[in-house]
């Protein structure tokens, strides 16, 4: 019989080795893809559907308050720690990269290798501490920060009512970070420091209240009282808003908008950038400044009409004022640690000092500031001792509610606070009974 050439037969077997090949080159580059877009893929779902986070979230004493999907106490912690994909800007959401495994089993699928739950530890106080605080505010609308200018750790960012699963009105947002306000005279504090930062000697300054003053020619500015003649001090204690409007009249205008600037606040800006702390989104304090000899603007800088603040930004000026100048930026985890690897630190925060103002100015302003606290708050205002710098606000609202502010500062705990109760009535809370119980919570330094 005749034979098959010899290169006829070789050339079947090429090609089927080669084919072979090119199969098995497939499978192996497909099961790497898989394997490479796993871990996304997983993570997704889990951002889709919270239960699957195992993490565990701690207090600042170690003290469980979120495991496996689930707040400890959410009428604490709710709009905070977060609950499933419900709410965006809060710890459980932005960080579940930290909390979940990127890590993938090949073998058996969506299962991590870790067995153990990541532990991410915070700055904030106890569960029994903040409920104390909760308790206090009861059916009132607020808020609650409070922070340590030297570290930077956060104290409490209570938002009220929190958000609770087993409510249908819950609300969705944390007022520390998705809220501004309309000061009132809490904003006087940041007044007094931009007439400062110009140079001007507030010890010798003084001007007259006879109860009501028209600037403008447009509207009267009205006081709380007939003050008489009074300098910076007084004008503080007393919250006279003839004093600040004549010392807001002489303000020159460039320097005190690049003042504002550098104290955080965007001014004359249709959409305000957001800011972040330790990766949760936080509205801008924002103002109108474009004449001081307007009533809008004049209005604005004692702390009413075009002039909204952010509770977080005010904290940061409080504790400019008592540390030359400058505040840390705040943080609320501490670290995350993963058991797996002996504990492994797989995050801690990174934190500096912002400038806000001169170190002359946060001297000046402080001094001003403690005269004026000294002069009424512990005996008029029903002080705790522990409070050394406090100033109250009432803002009025377009509806005609009005909200009540406080700004303050508790050096015994390096510790500044901004506090907001929503739609007061006469003779109901006010801050100060938050800030007085807040002041026995807080750790001594």
């Amino acid at each position: 019989p005749n034979k098959q050439p010899k290169a006829d037969r070789i050339m079947p077997e090429f090609k089927f080795v080669l084919l072979a090949l090119v199969l098995v080159v497939s499978i192996l580059l497909g099961t790497a893809f898989r394997l490479v877009r796993a871990t996304p893929y997983i993570t997704y779902n889990d951002i889709s559907d919270f239960t699957n986070v195992e993490g565990e979230i701690t207090d600042r004493f170690d003290q469980t308050i979120y495991k496996e999907g689930k707040v400890n106490k959410y009428e604490i912690f709710g709009n905070l720690i977060g609950y499933k994909d419900l709410l965006h800007n809060t710890l459980v959401y932005r960080h579940s990269d930290l909390l979940i495994s990127n890590k993938v089993n090949p073998f058996i699928g969506h299962r991590s290798l870790e067995t153990k739950s990541r532990i991410m530890k915070t700055t904030l106080l106890s569960e029994e501490s903040q409920e104390v605080i909760v308790k206090l505010f009861g059916d009132k609308k607020g808020c609650c920060f409070a922070y340590n200018y030297e570290t930077g750790e956060v104290y409490t960012a209570l938002s009220l009512p929190q958000y609770n699963p087993e409510y249908k009105d819950s609300e969705y947002y944390n007022r520390c970070f998705d809220s501004v306000y309309i000061p009132g005279s809490t904003m006087k504090i940041v007044t007094t420091a931009l007439a400062i930062d110009q140079g001007k000697d507030m010890s010798k300054i003084t001007y007259t209240c006879k109860g009501s003053i028209n600037l403008t020619g447009e509207k009267p500015i009205n006081c709380t009282g007939v003050h008489g003649t009074i300098g910076t001090s007084t004008a503080i204690s007393t919250s006279c808003n003839c004093f600040f409007a004549q010392l807001i009249w002489d303000l020159n205008l460039e320097k005190a908008l690049e003042s504002l600037k550098k104290m955080g606040f965007e001014v004359n800006v249709e959409s305000p950038e957001k800011g972040e702390v330790d990766g949760l989104s936080k509205k801008t304090s924002t103002t109108n400044m474009t004449n001081t000899a307007s009533f809008k603007n004049i209005w604005g800088l004692i702390g009413q009409g075009n002039t909204e603040v952010n509770p977080i930004d005010m904290a940061k000026i409080a504790a400019a004022v008592v540390s030359k100048g400058e505040a840390v930026e705040p943080y609320i985890i501490s670290s995350v640690i993963n058991p797996n690897k002996n504990n492994k630190v797989i995050y801690k925060p990174e934190t500096e000092k912002t400038t806000l103002m001169s170190s002359k100015t946060a001297e000046k302003t402080a001094e001003f500031w403690k005269k004026g606290v000294d002069r009424s708050y512990y005996t008029a205002q029903g002080m705790n001792k522990r409070i050394d710098y406090a100033k109250t606000g009432t803002a009025q609202r377009a509806d005609k509610t009005e909200d009540k502010l406080l700004i303050g500062v508790i050096e015994s705990s390096k510790t500044a606070f901004y506090i907001v109760i929503e739609d007061c009535k006469p003779g109901g809370l006010v801050p100060m009974t938050i800030a007085n119980k807040l002041a026995d919570l807080l750790p001594n330094n």
